[in-house]
This record gives C-alpha cells, sequence and structure tokens, in this order.
C-alpha cells in the first residue's frame, strides 16, 4: 500500500440538497480516476457510496461515504454526504415551564421544569423507536428508559432569533411581545402549550455572545 505524505492527501466534501448529483458526481470521479471500469447508477442501485440496503431502496444516501481515489500522485477523499434533511440530526431544542407561573418568569430560574427533544424523521415509529431503546441498552448499556417517543402539535407560534447568552433572552422576549400586541395577539401558554427553545449553536464551541436560539411561543388573537 502506497503511503502518502499529508500535503499528497486531499480532503473534498460534496454538499447539495437531495438529488443534487453528489453521489452520481463521486461516481464520475471513480470512473475518470480510474478506481472503477464502470459508471454505477442510483436507478440501478449499483453506486460505491451508496451501498446500504436501506440507501439502494430509498434511492438516496442516508450516511456520509468515504470514497478515496488516486489523482496526479495525490490521494483524493471524497466525502459523499446525505441531502436529505430526515438523515440529518437536528438540532436539540427544550421546553420549559414553571408551576403556577403564566408564561416565564425568568427571574427565578430555580422553578423551572424542562424537557430536552430531538425531531425525528417521519418515518420513525413508536415501534422503531421501542427498538433504538432496547438496543441501546443491549449493545451500550445506556439507561434510555426514560426517553419518550412523542408527537407535538403546538398550533399558532411566534418566534424570534435570539443572539446572546441565555440570561439575555428577556431582552428579545419582549421584543416579541410588543410584535404581538402591535399586531393583535397574545401568548397563550398552558399545560400544552409551552415557552420552546431550538438550540442552533453548540455551547462547547462558540462564545457565548454569539449564541444562536431560536425562541417560539404559542400565541392566540387577543380578546
Amino acid at each position: 500500500m502506497k503511503v502518502y505524505r499529508t500535503d499528497e492527501i486531499r480532503n473534498v466534501v460534496l454538499l447539495g440538497h437531495g438529488g443534487s448529483g453528489k453521489t452520481s458526481l463521486a461516481e464520475a470521479m471513480l470512473y475518470v480516476s480510474g478506481a472503477t471500469n464502470r459508471m454505477g447508477k442510483i436507478s440501478e442501485s449499483n453506486t460505491v457510496s451508496d451501498f446500504d440496503k436501506e440507501e439502494q431502496k430509498r434511492g438516496f444516501s442516508i450516511s456520509t461515504s468515504l470514497i478515496p481515489i488516486e489523482w496526479e500522485k495525490a490521494k483524493i477523499n471524497i466525502l459523499d454526504t446525505p441531502g436529505y434533511f430526515d438523515f440529518v440530526v437536528p438540532p436539540l431544542e427544550g421546553f420549559w415551564w414553571q408551576e403556577g407561573v403564566e408564561g416565564v418568569d425568568y427571574s427565578d430560574k430555580s422553578a423551572f421544569h424542562w424537557i430536552s427533544v430531538i425531531r425525528l424523521p417521519e418515518f420513525v415509529t413508536k415501534t422503531e423507536f421501542d427498538w433504538a431503546v432496547a438496543e441501546a441498552a443491549r449493545k451500550k448499556k445506556l439507561d434510555c428508559s426514560a426517553a419518550e417517543f412523542l408527537t407535538i402539535d403546538e398550533g399558532q407560534c411566534v418566534q424570534i432569533m435570539h443572539v446572546g447568552p441565555f440570561d439575555d433572552e428577556p431582552a428579545s422576549v419582549a421584543l416579541m411581545d410588543e410584535y404581538l400586541r402591535a399586531n393583535g395577539y397574545e401568548n397563550d401558554f398552558s399545560d400544552t402549550r409551552l415557552h420552546h427553545e431550538i438550540y442552533l449553536s453548540d455551547a462547547r464551541k462558540v462564545a457565548p455572545e454569539k449564541w444562536k436560539t431560536v425562541i417560539r411561543h404559542p400565541v392566540r388573537k387577543a380578546e
């Protein structure tokens, strides 16, 4: 096996929406470089990167594939990524509430209750969810018994992109409330309609002043 120096290695990521031709481009690169003697076709379920049975059945990539080729004395690692949102892990989300408080009282964080959620693809059923929980316990020895499969219909809402630390959220909420009043709406919190946050930034890698959080509140027409 040939050993490549660092300056002889290139990593190329193919990015694009579903159906834009990433896998077909990877097939062409393999063929032109001489790594294969024919170009596979998605319609024939014989591409190099979509080797998984589920990918072949659905006709698109589900997971990222690594495809190494050689070109002009360099090694090029091609990463064929999935383009369908259903197979991209969504951001962490949270629903927050306080007992006996209408809306959100940011001055008393000790009273907060919360649940963390991650959106699942629509094709995932309760049966598949239960199987995944059981597999996590069997293979990884993880206790996921507290995980729940929830269907949430939020109804009419208003939301804002908050940029900055969580402690600064009241200022963004105030802007949202001002918008509601100006357009004839009001907040509509209840036991099932909660303060909702979607965390778009990785707090481990991004400075607090750059954190991006979608804040979403349930609303109704003002009486």
